[in-house]
């Protein structure tokens, strides 16, 4: 690995490890502050702009160490990951000391363990492949707090990879409202093994964010809503066939016609990424929900058989 953040690394480790002891005697940096400040009026009557910046300095101690050691646990966090890639050295690359400073200044005021693998992971991403996250990325990812963080996971988690065969490659959360929903569970009561036909659905439900908080992630830009009802995306004049997947497991199927539009579309549901966020959902890489390819399923085959019908 390359010496420079190897080096980081080891002072990062050292860090860590001594710390507490560096620090412990100053676990009332406020007193000790005011203690300093009544000394130096009793001692020379007046204080000084010296006197004020070690005063200051006493005040964020506690501030300095907190940070540091919440930096540097995503720095191990991140090590650990890209160590599990078994990825040679030459492959790897050390972020610019602007971006590290930045990334620095945002990931070290998080102390959340589950907010802090999420950093790692975009600073893993950041050494994989130099300017794929960018500043505005880091910067609307400091806004989530672990709640709203968790909701966009969720949605990488819902996340199928759409391709039609002109070339066109989509990744969209399946975002499924009650009414869609309650339809495909309802087109599935005839059919004699019912109660295990839904259980993708109802687990479903219980997975997906909810609409507050998928709004939310929405006026963050990380991905933007289509008209209530309105589930297309994709036209095109002519037929389309499309590959829908999810990892490895894919399906085909073929588009739909509007007779009133005379045109070809796609239903894709209610959410689609922006580039920040399809950008953070690539380097965020996490698993597809266990049920997601089920479901995708079941909602295209129900978009089908509604417009025939």
């Amino acid at each position: 690995m390359n010496n420079k953040w190897d080096k980081a690394i080891d002072i990062g480790d050292k860090f860590l490890t001594h710390a507490e002891g560096i620090f412990s005697d100053l676990s009332g940096p406020k007193r000790k502050t005011e203690e300093f400040l009544y000394s130096i009026i009793d001692e020379k009557g007046q204080i000084s702009e010296d006197d004020f910046k070690k005063a200051a300095l006493l005040l964020n101690i506690r501030k300095i160490h907190r940070q540091l050691k919440n930096y540097y646990k995503v720095l191990e966090k991140s090590n650990s990951i890209i160590e599990k890639t078994k990825l040679p050295n030459n492959q790897l690359s050390v972020p610019t000391d602007d971006w590290l400073e930045y990334f620095e200044d945002l990931s070290s005021k998080v102390s959340d363990d589950t907010m802090q693998e999420i950093w790692a992971r975009l600073l893993a991403k950041e050494r994989y492949e130099t300017g794929s996250i960018t500043k505005v990325m880091l910067n609307t990812f400091s806004l989530l707090d672990k709640e709203s963080a968790l909701s966009f996971g969720k949605l990488c988690n819902l996340t199928y990879k759409l391709t039609v065969d002109d070339g066109r490659v989509r990744y969209i959360p399946l975002v499924l409202y009650d009414d869609i929903l309650h339809g495909i569970i309802d087109s599935y009561g005839e059919l004699t093994n019912h109660q295990k036909s839904i259980i993708p659905f109802e687990e479903y439900h219980s997975f997906l964010p909810t609409e507050d908080e998928i709004e939310y992630l929405s006026e963050l830009n990380l991905i933007k809503l289509s008209e209530l009802h309105d589930e297309s995306e994709i036209y095109s004049y002519a037929p389309m066939k499309i590959t829908f997947s999810v990892k490895e497991l894919s399906f085909e199927s073929c588009s739909l016609h509007s007779d009133e539009e005379n045109y070809n579309f796609i239903c894709t549901v209610q959410a689609f990424f922006t580039q920040t966020g399809l950008a953070l959902y690539h380097a965020l890489d996490f698993e597809p929900y266990s049920y997601l390819f089920d479901v995708l399923k079941g909602y295209i085959n129900y978009t089908a058989n509604r417009w025939s019908d």
